[in-house]
């Protein structure tokens, strides 16, 4: 789902640029030194992608083992920056969220707009987490309605690092999360949130934040699970003369710095919900 936008990154770029602000309080805790960094958005998004995994990245939790099903299976996930997705990759990405989520968009306010998607896909700073089965080599299908599809792309997570919430800090915003239906119930879904918070850990910022449709009772759960609540810049219903305008989404988001391994509930009542996304 869409990020709200706003003018969050101008001001932002004022808070940790020019004037040096004093410490931003989140969640009544004073935020990581790093976070205070001037333009620590910037100076993460300029580097190469090879450079973001080597600082960033935890090379362990980019494998996962299910045991959940009669035959167990072991996971891949690659890190890729948009600029360097396969058609075929970007052609699969689309179509996840397309299956998953379209019903969604097009009952809500922002409607379903597959262009506008696919550029939002593309934009510069987005970074994608993609599920494959160990083992496993692109391979790719030719599709007529689609181009080439690879079909070895089975789930993903995208994220951009950015400025966001209020007041505004530097947080990792979750996109999408999406699994193909063969998937579900096997903990990957839990599993690529544990990447995202470890990612947001790694790079010190504030918050992980991501947008949910309302609609979506069992992704808000999911989410709720992994202990998000909603952020104070989400959007309240608006009231009319004569009547009141829903919004249909909520804006959500927890401490990064305080995660531990809250991303791994204990009770995984709600794992691997289609978690519309973000």
């Amino acid at each position: 789902m869409p990020k709200r936008k706003d003018d969050t990154l101008a001001e932002a770029k004022t808070i940790y640029g020019v004037k040096k602000a004093k410490v931003q309080a989140v969640h009544g805790q004073k935020m990581p030194k790093l976070v205070q960094k001037d333009k620590l958005v910037e100076d993460i998004n300029a580097l190469s992608i090879q450079d973001f995994r080597s600082r960033f990245v935890d090379e362990d939790a980019l494998e996962y083992h299910s045991d959940r099903t009669e035959t167990s299976s072991t996971f891949n996930i690659s890190l890729v920056a948009a600029d360097w997705l396969a058609p075929g990759e970007y052609n699969a990405a689309f179509g996840l969220i397309e299956e998953t989520s379209r019903a969604d968009y097009e009952s809500s306010t922002f409607g379903w707009h597959p262009r506008r998607k696919r550029k939002e896909m593309l934009e510069p700073e987005m970074k994608y987490l993609l599920v494959r089965r160990k083992g496993t080599e692109p391979t790719i299908a030719r599709k007529k309605d689609c181009g080439d599809l690879d079909t070895s792309v089975l789930g993903f997570l995208s994220f951009m690092v950015d400025y966001d919430s209020s007041p505004s800090v530097p947080v990792l915003y979750i996109y999408e999360i999406h699994l193909a239906e063969t998937l579900r119930g096997l903990g990957l879904g839990n599993h690529l949130m544990h990447v995202a918070d470890l990612l947001a850990q790694n790079m010190r910022l504030a918050k992980v934040m991501l947008t949910c449709f309302l609609c979506n009772k069992t992704a808000y759960r999911f989410y709720a699970d992994h202990g998000f609540l909603k952020d104070a810049c989400s959007p309240e219903d608006r009231k009319t003369r004569n009547k009141v305008v829903a919004v249909g989404y909520a804006i959500l988001s927890k401490d990064a710095q305080a995660i531990e391994n809250m991303s791994l509930p204990k009770e995984e009542k709600h794992a691997d919900a289609d978690a519309e996304s973000v």
